[in-house]
């Protein structure tokens, strides 16, 4: 839909409710009355997700597939079972072996060790719009406890 020529270089917020209805053109403008307004509510919630800022609708889920969270979550698995499978691998000789950093593993590593529902979260799609994987990377200290986890990563009860 084409915008009226009256609209040019005009904001779409600085249009009147009474233009918008009208089409804009100028023509008669319906009077103001209660059949008119528009009342819309939505609970909402401002999130930051790294540099940007996302305006989150709802139950605060992201619907989108995090690929980068993905692959996150996979190689600290892939590098799990590589540690469970050679009893005489160390940190040190599994960073030479994936040309890897030992404090990116050490990092990386306890993330084989989420909770399979936020796991699945994960690669649904439909973990906390704020779960990055630039956030999992800092944490410090990963919960071993799943409901922790599960607290610290903002899952609620209602996700399980």
């Amino acid at each position: 839909m084409a915008l009226p020529e009256s609209w040019a270089g005009s904001r779409f917020g600085a249009v009147s409710h009474a233009e918008f209805l009208s089409g804009g053109d100028g023509g008669p403008s319906p009077k103001p009355s209660l059949k008119n307004d528009l009342h819309l509510e939505v609970p909402f919630e401002i999130k930051r997700r790294g540099v940007e800022t996302k305006l989150v609708l709802a139950h605060g889920k992201e619907t989108k597939l995090d690929e980068t969270l993905v692959m996150l979550i996979a190689k600290a698995h892939r590098w799990m079972h590589q540690l469970a499978e050679a009893s005489d691998l160390s940190i040190t000789a599994l960073a030479e072996g994936n040309a890897e950093d030992r404090n990116e593993i050490s990092r990386v590593l306890p993330l084989a060790f989420l909770a399979p529902d936020i796991v699945e979260a994960i690669l649904a799609g439909t973990h906390p719009v704020d779960l990055t994987a630039t956030r999992l990377e800092r944490m410090s200290h990963l919960p071993f406890s799943w409901s922790a986890q599960r607290d610290l990563l903002g899952f609620s009860n209602s996700t399980r």
